[in-house]
């Protein structure tokens, strides 16, 4: 595997070393890095039910509490006349095959993306629930390169996740699994649920492991890291890294990450959360746009054209849910 690796770095350009750093940040687009803050991205579902207050933030974040996704919090601090309510949120990405320059695959590191879980609450029962104001932290790992060298067995395991990632031809491959699942069948869909956050837990019991060669890092540290390094290509990183903390913008996080990966991922928790509060999905918004809708009933995109096909086919909010 470890041969494929560095293949793979080579050919595919899933990776670049900056002395005996293993640095996967895409630069040189601003695609490659979506707007972070209070100001950037956020993804935010609205619901209704007869629920209070109280009761709708602990249906809402129990599969979230679950997951550590967000911690134990104080709910009776909620009542009837809470307007807005906010904890802490932060998901978990495994190594994600992404679409670099020319559309060439690389794979993007392990990715702590931290953020805020708010509610906003209206007088008829509906509840709007947003992820907001993000801030990524990257896993920048060191390892030994050259023949005869010899890593930690943590660090192999990391290199093999690393090489399978490169390898599969669907670069989203770890979605697979849900195929087939039918959200009519709701035990199913949370077993489902269940083996993927299992896996990424897996993965990161890996990763913790790896503190001793490698660290988390803010983009700010990241940044003053890769500055130091004398390899060739490393000052372009070190510009591309600091206009975007500049621009308020996420290295690590390219659109294709955040749509075909991170945003799955909300929307599934979006559809589990809504079906353990027993509540009407009235609409799902990204960046304070509506993009789906409830019409008559059903959750259709705020897309005509797209609206339109799934009108044909009989299709909704959870079909998408379910096909991605």
């Amino acid at each position: 595997m470890k041969k494929f690796f560095l293949l793979a770095i080579v050919v595919l350009q899933v990776g670049l070393a900056y002395g005996q750093y293993v640095d996967n940040v895409m630069y040189g687009k601003p695609k490659f890095a979506i707007p972070g803050g209070l100001e950037g991205k956020n993804y935010a579902i609205i619901v209704k039910s007869d629920k209070n207050r109280r009761a709708q933030v602990e249906a809402m974040t129990s599969l979230m509490r679950k997951y550590d996704i967000v911690e134990e919090f104080k709910v009776d601090e909620i009542d009837d006349k809470t307007s807005e309510y906010t904890v802490p949120f932060e998901i978990h990405q495994t190594i994600d095959a992404c679409s670099g320059m020319l559309g060439v695959k690389y794979c993007a590191q392990p990715l702590i993306l931290k953020g805020e879980l708010r509610f906003e609450f209206y007088e008829n029962g509906s509840m709007m629930m947003v992820v907001q104001n993000f801030s990524p932290q990257l896993l920048l790992l060191t390892v030994k390169w050259g023949a005869g060298m010899k890593n930690s067995p943590n660090v192999e395991a990391y290199l093999e996740e690393y090489s399978a990632v490169a390898s599969v031809s669907s670069p989203f491959f770890k979605f697979l699994v849900w195929a087939n699942v039918g959200l009519d069948n709701m035990s199913s869909f949370y077993s489902k649920l269940d083996d993927y956050f299992n896996d990424v837990k897996s993965k990161y019991q890996v990763y913790d492991k790896l503190v001793k060669a490698g660290e988390w890092m803010t983009t700010e540290r990241y940044l003053e890291a890769v500055s130091k390094s004398t390899q060739p290509g490393a000052k372009y990183v070190t510009n591309w890294v600091k206009k975007c903390i500049d621009e308020g913008r996420m290295p690590g996080v390219p659109e294709d990450r955040w749509e075909k990966n991170i945003r799955i991922v909300l929307d599934r928790l979006f559809v589990g959360s809504a079906n353990m509060l027993g509540g009407e999905i009235l609409g799902v918004a990204e960046d304070g746009n509506e993009t789906w809708v409830n019409i008559d009933g059903k959750v259709l995109p705020v897309d005509s054209k797209m609206r339109k096909k799934y009108e044909r086919k009989g299709k909704t909010y959870f079909d998408f849910v379910e096909d991605n």
